[in-house]
């Protein structure tokens, strides 16, 4: 289970650009003994810049994750560097796609990887979003297909 905040930084008078950031905590829900998860928590630190130019949106995604951060070894913690393009249908439908390369900080962590997916997502009421995406990797150990269903609840 991963539980994300995200902070509005700074923006423009016609919101032509915004800066905002993210803090995600993974809390350890899934089995490492089945190689769902690893057992211990995750922390994220995410800056985020968005520009539109009309209905497209481009997000750049810069940040740090602190992999196992209840023991503070950042020898396996890794840097994320993404890409992500939104494009609204409607009032309630928006097409989305990303990619985005994972680097390890130290020699204990994952090796480097450069993951792809696309879907869409569905306002369901003015403050929850919900998400679906579908799609893969590139890399030693990636996996094959990757799947993402999640919600946003604005409060």
């Amino acid at each position: 289970m991963i539980l994300e905040t995200k902070w509005r930084l700074l923006g423009t008078a016609t919101n032509l650009f915004r800066l905002s950031a993210r803090l995600d905590l993974k809390l350890p829900a899934a089995s490492e003994r089945l190689g769902i998860g690893t057992g211990e928590p995750d922390a994220d630190v995410i800056v985020i810049a968005t520009r539109n130019w009309g209905d497209t949106y481009l997000d750049w995604n810069i940040g740090y994750v602190a992999v196992d951060a209840a023991h503070g070894d950042f020898n396996d913690d890794r840097w994320f560097f993404g890409q992500a393009v939104r494009r609204p249908l409607n009032s309630r439908w928006t097409l989305i796609g990303d990619a985005y390369a994972m680097f390890s900080q130290g020699s204990a962590g994952a090796p480097a990887n450069f993951n792809f997916e696309g879907g869409i997502q569905f306002n369901l009421r003015e403050n929850f979003l919900l998400s679906v995406l579908a799609g893969s990797a590139v890399g030693r150990d990636s996996p094959d297909l990757t799947g993402y269903v999640g919600f946003s609840w604005t409060f």
